[in-house]
């Protein structure tokens, strides 16, 4: 049994690059009436489509970002 080496006692090296999961994640959480609410941050191509939006009422532009907004699948 010598050389044998306990596998849980050794430190694993740190990996290199870039961790996307902290932009994957949310950045709040609201309670609701009908549930939780989970808020991301604003995407640049979702800027661009709100500004798109032609409808007046500021409630219409909002339900209608939410039907074209790209969902990033």
């Amino acid at each position: 049994m010598a050389g044998t080496t306990d596998s849980g006692d050794a430190e694993q090296p740190k990996k290199k690059g870039l961790d996307l999961s902290i932009f994957l994640k949310h950045v709040a959480e609201v309670d609701t009436a009908i549930g939780k609410l989970y808020l991301f941050p604003l995407r640049d191509s979702d800027i661009r489509v709100f500004k798109a939006l032609t409808a007046s009422g500021a409630i219409k532009r909002f339900r209608d970002f939410l039907l074209l907004a790209p969902t990033g699948s």
